[in-house]
């Protein structure tokens, strides 16, 4: 039944965009399924984003040792730093964060990638996460395999608590566009140049 009220109230061009003609149509229910592009269907993109699954699964358990620490109360007032000396794990990630998308992906209000020292891990400490007052810091392993083959990348994910202030229509924390209330990527949807 919602369903049927979202349609309904959704203006003619964005049905258009999602379904294509809309005219005829009176209910969501006899539209049939949405069209989608055949690179969501690629290897390569389900490559990318197994990986990407994985080392969001990471980011989480960091957040959660964050979270029991009460460094943060919620993934969204976390800044995430990833350590990583591996290329291919750059090289994964750098299209990401060009676009600002890694943070969505890892449902966090901001995400960067550094390099890491060499040896900076240790068999000892792999997996072992410690905290601090202001931080929670884990060192893992990744396998890449679905990418390189036969490649494992050492990562080291830091949470803070992320700076700014908190946007009230998607909740992240970070700036606020000049003249608005809200985060530029908010401001840019409502303004409809997203």
């Amino acid at each position: 039944h919602m369903t049927q009220e979202v349609y309904h109230f959704t203006p003619q061009a964005v049905r258009a965009s999602f379904v294509g003609d809309c005219r005829g149509f009176e209910s969501i229910f006899t539209h049939g399924w949405l069209e989608y592009d055949e690179i969501w269907l690629s290897d390569q993109v389900n490559s990318h984003m197994t990986v990407i699954d994985s080392l969001a699964d990471e980011v989480n358990r960091t957040l959660e040792t964050a979270r029991e620490a009460e460094i943060i109360r919620s993934s969204l007032e976390a800044s995430v730093t990833m350590r990583t000396s591996c290329g291919e794990m750059s090289e994964l990630l750098s299209p990401l964060l060009e676009t600002k998308e890694l943070p969505f992906l890892l449902r966090v209000s901001s995400a960067e990638l550094l390099p890491q020292a060499a040896d900076t891990n240790s068999d000892a400490t792999m997996d072992a996460p410690t905290t601090t007052a202001t931080a929670a810091t884990r060192d893992f392993q990744l396998p890449l395999d679905p990418i390189y083959d036969e490649v494992v990348a050492d990562v080291q994910v830091t949470v803070r608590p992320a700076e700014g202030s908190k946007c009230p229509r998607c909740w992240n924390i970070g700036e606020i566009a000049p003249g608005a209330d809200v985060c530029p990527r908010c401001a840019d949807v409502m303004a409809g140049s997203a």
